[in-house]
């Protein structure tokens, strides 16, 4: 028989290795490395194949779960993410997070059970909140929970935001914190159910608005502040950018502006600088307005210290500053302006200057 997994199917010779690999006593992590199948799945096969015999071939854990292991199980669901979430973010099977939650929540373990609550549930739930109805009526009308129904509603947002900006090392102004807020607020009544929780929205709306108004900020930071993993965070933008036109229609012209002026602040260029850097840009715009705002940057602020013949600092630390790689600018300048033009031999920055001058000072 052909076990159907999550995304695909499983093939039957499959299905008889990873039953051999658990009678020989081989974690689901391991089968899961050696079989390419996810813990998720391979716990179902092996229920379904091993029936009454399945506890026989439990594995114990080669190393001790610890006690950080064990509040992040139960962050996670006290973030109200379902077993088959906290398994994949840790890696446990389904009993030994069952397990840790009885272990460390008690009685209060049913507090966080997760119930669906389907879009059409969900607006009744809204509508009759908003009519002034006491959580107990609504609970009766909709079959939630009141622990359930207060998690819905309660704003998390403030004590999030306060961690993400933290761990970010930012400081931001008054006005950058309410366009944050305003836009949260305004994408929360759009956003599907899913999203409607300040841990999953709060940290991209606080990654759009920083692009919007310019300021630096880089996915990997946000991911590093959050609980997004990579691909999390870029399936939260997709859904957060198809409600925010204010992202995808931003002027990046101007944004570009404002980060290369932010170069010229922190290094002291001058205004002879930012005349020269906005001629360059004006002049390469459609040659390389097809990569980030700080590639683009960083190449026009490059190409303006050759022009201008600077050399009080280096062009690694000004790639740095805007959290890029030379090599990415190099990359850019070779394939993008001297190819067109078929110039050859370009070696760098340093090595090949004259090959770039005659395009800057036309």
């Amino acid at each position: 028989m052909t076990v159907i997994g999550h995304r695909r199917q499983i093939p039957p010779e499959i299905v008889k290795e990873i039953v051999e690999l658990r009678k020989q006593k081989t974690t689901l992590e391991a089968i899961h490395e050696q079989k390419n199948v996810s813990v998720v799945t391979t716990s179902k096969i092996l229920k379904r194949e091993l029936g009454d015999s399945y506890d026989n071939y439990l594995c114990v854990r080669a190393k001790p779960i610890t006690p950080r292991l064990k509040r992040k199980v139960v962050k996670l669901r006290k973030q109200f993410n379902s077993l088959k979430i906290i398994t994949e973010r840790t890696g446990f099977p389904y009993f030994t997070i069952k397990d840790i939650l009885l272990e460390e929540l008690g009685d209060k373990c049913e507090k966080y059970l997760i119930k669906k609550i389907s879009e059409e549930t969900a607006k009744t739930i809204i509508a009759l909140k908003n009519k002034g109805c006491k959580m107990d009526y609504i609970s009766i009308k909709t079959g939630i929970s009141p622990p359930k129904l207060k998690a819905f509603f309660k704003d998390s947002s403030p004590q999030v935001f306060k961690k993400v900006i933290k761990k970010l090392n930012r400081k931001i102004s008054n006005e950058v914190h309410e366009e944050i807020f305003s836009l949260y607020y305004k994408l929360w009544d759009r956003v599907r159910l899913y999203y409607k929780n300040a841990v999953r929205l709060l940290p991209v709306v606080i990654y759009i608005v920083f692009k919007i108004k310019g300021l630096p900020i880089h996915s990997k930071e946000i991911i590093n502040s959050s609980v997004h993993t990579q691909k999390q965070f870029r399936d939260y933008l997709l859904e957060v950018v198809r409600h925010c036109p204010e992202y995808v229609a931003r002027d990046r012209l101007e944004i570009v502006r404002k980060k290369i002026f932010s170069v010229v602040t922190h290094f002291h260029f001058g205004s002879e600088f930012l005349q020269a850097s906005d001629s360059l840009l004006r002049k390469f715009w459609s040659d390389i307005s097809n990569t980030t705002e700080n590639v683009l940057s960083g190449v026009i602020c490059v190409l303006t210290m050759i022009k201008l013949d600077i050399h009080s600092v280096s062009y690694n630390k000004v790639c740095n500053f805007l959290s890029i790689e030379s090599s990415t600018v190099n990359y850019q300048v070779k394939h993008k302006i001297l190819k067109p033009f078929h110039i050859k031999g370009f070696n760098g920055f340093k090595k090949s200057p004259e090959l770039l001058l005659p395009l800057l000072t036309t």
